[in-house]
Order: structure tokens, then C-alpha cells, then sequence
């Protein structure tokens, strides 16, 4: 055993001795809505040590964030409230009725919290420095040029790359990993005694995910601190928790070591968890199918402007001379890490952003269209976003949404026909077309994410572009998602561009993968090939990366 550890091995035991460091009893809450009140924590109990990393574990409504945020009261109140007899005590000390005061003393300094959507955490209206350096600043009281050093460090840390250049960046000019990255920055900027982590790793690609698992591990050793995870990547809690709560409608229903509740999980809803994960094998598509999208030398290239007179000084070669072909039936996996230009190709090849090279869609070159030439072909090409509550409208119901492609590019079609369309399009994803009336923000993440899906699938498409559109939800969820798009596919021969970071979902869905790193390819070719014996060393970290939590999950790497 290091130094380190036995250190921290006395220091968790005396904290024991002493008491957690934060210790849940008998918390509840509930939401007001017109006419009725919905319980989203009911009883909850649970303690942290110092030291120590806790998982809450559940699919999505199970209560696992809305504990989280009743940790530091910041549910949005009236709207929400606690029951009598919830209790919160940080280091012995009552935090539910604390003053104003005290708990913006104690958030982002002794307890702090990364969120799961960065885009809307982070002001889309102040850079990476100001963000960053604002906590170190008003919690640390330190000078400018200590707060931008500072946040070099953190930056750093956090795996983002050319952090100098970062600085100056705004979240819009960040991918969605490093969004999430610089939110992990601003959490750890004060050294808190416990960090709560609202499924950090979300959107992140499977190195980065080992980056900052292993980076979580060495903070908790170096300063104590502890952890409590929030996550529904079962892989991940084995690999880094020490305990964990399992909760489902709003009470835990299942908790203990790791170890323990792995081999021997008591509880059926836990049961049913451990063996939720993407299964099957992509289908056998003809290998010589009609080709439906061809792309060849792709570029996309954004240009670097300063001076008084915003002349280019240099390029962001986000996609750099790519060469892409998808057949009809098939899948063609695009993979790599995140800022690697994998949605920068994917809407290049749509004609959403402007691109050089040729890209032929069945048969006609498309590249030098105008928007009005390129509207006829819109319905034949869609595309499904990684985050469906940002790409769905709130203003829209949910039959007026997976409607509008069919009023654009249909209008003459009868009220009638439309309106069975869309049942028949919502009946396919499995949504109930009673529910077409209701508002996006009424669903969860994975109804959400169908519904995205059948506004795609009503225009009878030839080629979709799927954006990870599986990274923000359950396991089990996860799962549902890749066998409707199998289903789909299958159904309509569609062609489908799949982007993701998560490697077990591309090989249960991809014929071909390409390796994408910095705006060019690395790696491609068939699946099979790509999974059981990649040749270049970034495909093999990949791999290396992706396959260990894999094992970790399954039990074959010792904890």
C-alpha cells in the first residue's frame, strides 16, 4: 500500500469514527403541478465518508438528480418542496432551512457540482476564463493573473487540449466533451471536501471517460474528497464506486459494496439493470447494395480571424479531406474522440454547413446546390441529434412536431392522411399517439429521443444521420433505441450515418467503421475488422479504452 493510501485509509476510518460527511435521513420531495403533487424522492437515506465514492444508480425519473439538487436546496422552489422530517447534515451540520448565507458559503466551496448538460449550465455570453477563473475569484479571493493560471491548470487537467487557445473560447465553439470538461474544471477550482457528479461522463468519448475517471481517483487521493456519482453506465460505477444506492421511483431500493451488489443483486429492479446493455449484431446488409451518399475529399475548414479588420490568420481544419461511402441497408459507424469532427462531417454530408469536396447523393451531386435546389432532397435526407429536449420545440406539441417535415414538403396532403401519418410514425417508434397533444418537456430523455426519431422516419427518408443519439440515456434505454433503429432499418432499407462515442453501441448497429482523429481518418473498414484487430495505435487505445470498462462491467478485470 502507497503512502497515499494509507493516509487515506486512516483518514476515512477516523471520519467514520467521527461521523460521515454528509448524511441523508428520511428525504423527500415533490413538484406542484395544476391539480395534483408529484412525489420525485420519497424517504431517501443514505451517508458519504470522506474519501469515498457513492453511486446513485436508476434510469432516467428515478430521482437520482433531484437528490442531488435537494443536497444543496437549489430545487426550484415554490414549485418544489421538502417534506417534514428531511434531513441533510454536512460535517454534523443541518443544512435543510440553512440561511441564504450559509449554503452559498458551502456550494462550489465545500460541496460542489457538475451537471449533466453543460450547454446549459455554462453563460453562452462569457468565455472559458471568465467562467472558470469567476469561482477561483469569488471563493479564493485571488488576483486575475493567479485565477488565469489557475485555470491553465485546470484546463489541463481535464484533458482539454491547446488550453491557451481554449481561454478565449465560448461554449458554442466547444464540442459537447469539452463543454462538459470545462464544467469539471469550475467544480474542481476550489478543492471541495465532496463533488457531486451528475453523470460527468455523458458525453464524453471512452478515452476521455478514462482520463477523468482516473483524474476523479487521484483528487480523492491527494485531497480526500469525496464523491458522490450519478451515472447510469453500470461499467463506470463498478469501476470507481465503493457503494452503491439503486433507486427507482423515487426510493432506493437496493444498497451496498460494489462487490456485493454486482455478483449478488437482491432486488429485481437491480437485476433488471445489470442485464440491460445493447445487444445483437448489425444486420447483413448486401454488400453490394445501391450506394445512397458518397462523399469524396470533404473538407470543412473554419476560418481563424483577428485584428481590427477580422482577417483569417489560420484555419481549424475540422474535417480534412474525408472520403465516405454508404449503401443502402447499411450502417457506417463513425467514431473517435470528441472535437475530432465527427458531427462537422455528418452535417457536411447533410449540406448543413458549407464544405468543400464532392458529395453525390443517389447519383447527383449535391455540393454546389442552393438551400432552394436542396429542399426537394431534405425529406430524403435526416438527421437525429444527440440531445432531443434542445432539438425538439417547446412551443410545439408532439404531433405538430413530427408533423412539420410533412406540412413543408407535403402541404397539399389532406388534414386526415397528415394526421394519420403521424399516429402511424409515433405507433412505429412505440410513442402512444394518444400523447400527441402533450409538450416535450412532459416525456423522458428516451421518449424524448423517439420522438426525434419519428420526425425523421415520417418523411420516408433515405439516408439519416444519427448524432449520439443513445449518449444521454439509461442503459436499458440505450438498448430500446438500437434495437427500434435496427427495426427500422430493416423495415425501410434505410442507410444510416451513426456517430457515437460509445463503442459497444456502434458495433451493434455499424457494417463499417471510420476512426476519426483531428479531421482526418485514421482507420477504416469492415466492423468485425476494426473491433477484433485494429491496426493503428489511436484505434487501439480506443478499444483499449472502450473494452476495459466492458470488462470491468462483466467482471473480468479486478477491482
Amino acid at each position: 500500500m502507497s503512502p497515499d493510501q494509507a493516509r487515506l485509509e486512516t483518514e476515512t476510518k477516523a471520519a467514520r469514527t467521527e461521523g460521515p460527511l454528509l448524511q441523508v435521513a428520511d428525504l423527500s420531495a415533490a413538484f406542484r403541478t395544476p391539480g395534483r403533487t408529484l412525489k420525485a424522492v420519497d424517504r431517501v437515506s443514505f451517508t458519504l465518508d470522506k474519501g469515498e465514492t457513492l453511486a446513485l444508480v436508476g434510469e432516467s425519473g428515478s430521482g437520482k438528480s433531484v437528490t442531488a439538487l435537494s443536497l444543496l436546496q437549489l430545487l426550484p422552489y415554490p414549485l418544489a418542496s421538502h417534506a417534514e422530517g428531511s434531513s441533510v447534515k454536512y460535517r454534523g451540520e443541518e443544512l435543510m432551512g440553512a440561511s441564504d448565507r450559509r449554503l452559498r458559503q458551502i456550494r462550489g466551496n465545500e460541496i460542489s457540482m457538475v451537471f449533466q448538460e453543460p450547454m446549459t449550465s455554462l453563460n453562452p455570453l462569457h468565455s472559458v476564463l471568465k467562467q472558470v477563473s469567476e469561482v477561483l475569484l469569488l471563493h479564493k479571493g485571488m488576483t486575475k493573473e493567479q485565477a488565469r493560471s489557475r485555470t491553465l491548470e485546470l484546463l489541463h487537467l481535464v484533458g482539454i487540449r491547446e488550453p491557451e487557445r481554449r481561454l478565449s473560447a465560448y461554449p458554442h465553439e466547444l464540442s459537447g466533451g469539452q463543454r462538459q470538461r470545462v464544467m469539471i474544471a469550475m467544480a474542481l477550482a476550489n478543492d471541495p471536501d465532496i463533488l457531486i457528479a451528475d453523470e460527468p461522463t455523458t458525453a464524453l468519448d471512452v478515452t476521455i471517460q478514462a482520463q477523468i475517471l482516473k483524474l476523479l481517483k487521484e483528487l480523492q487521493q491527494q485531497l480526500g474528497m469525496a464523491v458522490l456519482l450519478i451515472t447510469h453506465d453500470l461499467g463506470i460505477v463498478r469501476k470507481v464506486a465503493d457503494r452503491v444506492c439503486v433507486m427507482t421511483g423515487g426510493r432506493i431500493v437496493e444498497q451496498g459494496p460494489v462487490r456485493a451488489l454486482f455478483e449478488t443483486p437482491q432486488h429485481a429492479y437491480t437485476q433488471k439493470l445489470l442485464a440491460a446493455e445493447p445487444k445483437g449484431n448489425p444486420l447483413r446488409a448486401a454488400p453490394d447494395a445501391p450506394v445512397v451518399l458518397q462523399g469524396s475529399g470533404v473538407k470543412v475548414h473554419f476560418p481563424i480571424k483577428k485584428g481590427v479588420l477580422r482577417r483569417a490568420v489560420d484555419y481549424v481544419r475540422a474535417v480534412d479531406g474525408i472520403d465516405v461511402t454508404v449503401r443502402e441497408g447499411h450502417t457506417l459507424g463513425v467514431v473517435g474522440e470528441s472535437g475530432s469532427g465527427k458531427t462537422t462531417l455528418g452535417l457536411a454530408l447533410l449540406r448543413l454547413i458549407s464544405s468543400q469536396g464532392r458529395i453525390v447523393f443517389e447519383g447527383r451531386a449535391i455540393e454546389d446546390l442552393r438551400s432552394k435546389a436542396l429542399r426537394p432532397l431534405r425529406r430524403e435526407m435526416q438527421v437525429v441529434f444527440q440531445d432531443p429536449y434542445g432539438s425538439l420545440s417547446p412551443r410545439l406539441s408532439i404531433g405538430d412536431i413530427v408533423g412539420e417535415g410533412l406540412r413543408i414538403h407535403e402541404p397539399e396532403e389532406a388534414g386526415e392522411v397528415r394526421e394519420g401519418r403521424i399516429i402511424a410514425a409515433l405507433e412505429e417508434v412505440g410513442i402512444d399517439p394518444a400523447a400527441r397533444h402533450r409538450y416535450p418537456h412532459e416525456f423522458s430523455g428516451g421518449q424524448r429521443q423517439r420522438i426525434a426519431i419519428a420526425r425523421a422516419m415520417v418523411l420516408k427518408p433515405r439516408f439519416v444521420v444519427l448524432d449520439e443519439p443513445t449518449s444521454a440515456l439509461d442503459m436499458s434505454v440505450q438498448a430500446q433505441i438500437v434495437d427500434l433503429l435496427r427495426d427500422l432499418q430493416e423495415k425501410h432499407k434505410l442507410a444510416y450515418l451513426f456517430i457515437s462515442h460509445d463503442l459497444k453501441v456502434v458495433r451493434a448497429l455499424a457494417d463499417e467503421v471510420l476512426v476519426v482523429k483531428d479531421g482526418k481518418v485514421v482507420e477504416q473498414g469492415a466492423a468485425e475488422q476494426i473491433f477484433d484487430a485494429p491496426r493503428e495505435a489511436y484505434t487501439q487505445a480506443l478499444m483499449k479504452a472502450a473494452f476495459e470498462l466492458e470488462a470491468v462491467e462483466s467482471g473480468v478485470v479486478s477491482m
